[in-house]
């Protein structure tokens, strides 16, 4: 029987989110799994559901062939069902043929159909045609012959062509096998393997958080702690979750307990680093990079957050050499050469500033950051034109919201009164950090310890725990009520109406943003609006 040895691969980003799903399947039995590189090439993280209905955690990706579309996942397991790539020629026109896959999720779908022809593409690849039904989700799984020989891995279907579907020759996996590469590790690599019951609540749990239903995923993560106290990726999951609620020291903790279960657990880490920075642990958070740098020398996102800690430090020179290593590590990754812009802008090197804000531009289109950033440089150059030209992109890109609003105002502003009469740029980096602290753009913060809250009258709540103090609302209180989803504003609102603090609070309500902080800074600009 070969269904045993077929998985269905499920695929998530750095977030955990779902980006993809394919099939797969063993060729080892220490868990050396086969699938098709387009459903793997964007993972962080991954997951192989077993014909049991258990779950194992992808270590990384062992080896990949782009031309054949196949990859090599190394999962934590052993003593596992398998198959074995047929050796020899490929299989004559007609050979009746067999596909074992997972079609919009349905697990060990079989299919039966012939090989109708073999078709050499680039490079002198020879791919098996056949009509053996393949569907969005079969991708990865074998094609097999009356005897149970892998003689080809299903790869594509033409979209409108009847019955037009191919595989990648077993030549193609078996010269795979014979080189595979250094492992690239996933995110999933700590985690340990799941039984049918626990791979139950760990799926109650992704559709959970998919629906931000977070007491629930709170819930059901917690039990799956109880079952398994040492599973890092228990920990390290529970440490997302408060991350996304903002609740960062607990979060910290979480991502603490993973990388004392995992010492090499490079994501925890990294998401530890982020959870110490918004917390406002600068120090604490360029150590938790650093280590991951060393973990994953190549890891640009990582020389990224260092960067962005020595900007904030006033430490330019050590920030720009930071952001040049990220960019050289990761040539399509924007942030870095944003970052630069941003230390440029400070500098008064607007020059420079401009360049590394249209690098950033030319990678990520859609970058709203870069195109705010590119409009105050052109001003400071006395460009008005082109100025105005970027914030109203970045209006356009982001119509409906914050950032969008402020490009909307600083180009109106430009256009009626001349570049002169432009907010000064500290102005208006004290009112990001009013508006934005989450997004990924190193000006816009708000105080120390900030929590993200979303009421459920679409309010943005930005709230400093100091203030909350003065006001005599707990944060437990504010954290029960978003999970209940119940109005957090209402709760503020009354505070404020029987606390009466003594100037100590600042609190604003602007558009569809709240603000609450004992910042003084982010007082300061309350009293200018």
């Amino acid at each position: 029987m070969a269904s045993p040895s077929v998985v269905r691969v499920v695929v998530r980003d750095r977030d955990l989110k779902p980006i993809g799903q394919g099939s797969g399947f063993f060729v080892s039995s220490d868990g050396l799994v086969v699938t098709n590189w387009h459903v793997i090439k964007d993972a962080e993280f991954a997951t192989v559901l077993l014909n049991n209905g258990g779950t194992l955690f992808v270590k990384g990706v062992k080896g990949i062939d782009r031309k054949a579309d196949l990859a090599l996942l190394e999962v934590n397991g052993k003593n596992l069902p398998h198959l074995a790539p047929a050796t020899g020629s490929a299989p004559m026109q007609g050979t009746r043929v067999y596909a074992i896959g997972n079609p919009l999720g349905l697990t060990n779908t079989f299919s039966e159909g012939m090989i109708s022809g073999l078709r050499r593409i680039s490079d002198g690849l020879v791919m098996l045609q056949t009509n053996t039904a393949i569907s969005k989700g079969s991708s990865g799984g074998p094609l097999l012959t009356a005897n149970g020989e892998v003689v080809g891995v299903t790869t594509a279907y033409l979209t409108g062509g009847q019955n037009l579907n191919f595989a990648a020759p077993a030549s193609a996996v078996r010269r795979l096998l014979a080189s595979p590469g250094k492992l690239r590790p996933l995110a999933s690599a700590a985690g340990k393997s799941l039984d049918r019951d626990a791979t139950a609540l760990l799926d109650k749990a992704w559709q959970a958080m998919r629906k931000e239903d977070w007491r629930a995923a709170t819930a059901i993560l917690s039990e799956l702690r109880k079952k398994d106290k040492s599973n890092p990726f228990v920990w390290f999951t529970l440490g997302y979750l408060h991350g996304e609620l903002g609740n960062y020291e607990i979060a910290v903790e979480n991502y603490e307990k993973a990388i004392s279960l995992r010492p090499d657990f490079a994501p925890a880490c990294f998401n530890l680093g982020l959870a110490l920075y918004w917390s406002d642990r600068k120090a604490a958070a360029e150590r938790a990079f650093r280590k991951v740098s060393r973990l994953r020398p190549r890891d640009a996102k990582a020389h990224y957050w260092i960067g962005v800690i020595f900007q904030e430090a006033g430490r330019t020179s050590e920030a720009v050499a930071a952001f040049k290593r990220s960019a050289a590590l990761d040539p399509e990754y924007a942030a870095p050469h944003c970052g630069m812009g941003r230390v440029y802008l400070n500098l008064k090197r607007h020059n420079e500033a401009v360049v590394a804000f249209k690098k950033a531009i030319a990678i990520k289109p859609d970058f709203v950051s870069a195109y705010i950033g590119m409009g105050f440089a052109q001003r400071n150059l006395g460009k008005t034109a082109e100025a105005v030209r970027a914030f109203r992109t970045a209006e356009r890109l982001d119509r409906d919201g914050i950032l969008g609003r402020l490009a909307s105002k600083a180009a109106a502003d430009i256009a009626s009164s001349g570049a002169r009469r432009v907010p000064s740029s500290r102005a208006i980096r004290e009112g990001l950090k009013v508006a934005l602290p989450k997004v990924n753009f190193n000006l816009i913060q708000l105080g120390n310890a900030v929590q993200f809250l979303r009421d459920v009258g679409g309010i943005a709540i930005y709230v400093d725990w100091k203030a909350l103090e003065e006001l005599g609302v707990r944060r437990t209180t504010l954290i029960s009520m978003k999970m209940e989803n119940k109005s957090v504003l209402t709760v503020i609102q009354a505070a404020f109406r029987s606390a009466r603090p003594t100037g100590k609070v600042g609190y604003m309500l602007q558009g569809e943003v709240l603000v609450v902080s004992t910042d003084q800074r982010v007082r300061a600009y309350m009293r200018r609006r």
